[in-house]
């Protein structure tokens, strides 16, 4: 945990060993659930494959672009929120943050 600002309240850190109270309003089980579920469709994104006709009839088979897939489903949660700001809002220098999932 550390704090942005001195005086702060501390905020949890990516770690592998994260200590995080019941007591704060940061909901680390839900955290780790939708981390595993993002985790999950990225890398089902990632395997994505299409197929279209080549030329000689056969079928031609891709992998789609991930970087693209990424790209979109970053910009449609920002546009799900609000803003790219609201997005980022619990990046450091961004203000004091609470946690809470509305999905």
């Amino acid at each position: 945990m550390m704090a942005d600002q001195p005086g702060e309240e501390p905020r949890p850190t990516l770690s592998h060993s994260p200590t995080v109270t019941a007591t704060r309003a940061f909901e680390y089980g839900r955290y780790s659930e939708l981390m595993a579920q993002a985790v999950q469709v990225l890398t089902c994104a990632a395997r994505l494959t299409w197929s279209s006709p080549g030329a000689d009839a056969e079928p031609t088979t891709a992998r789609v672009d991930w970087a693209e897939f990424v790209t979109l489903a970053l910009a449609g949660a920002a546009a799900n929120v609000g803003s790219i700001e609201g997005a980022l809002n619990g990046r450091p220098g961004r203000g004091k943050r609470t946690a809470s999932a509305s999905c």
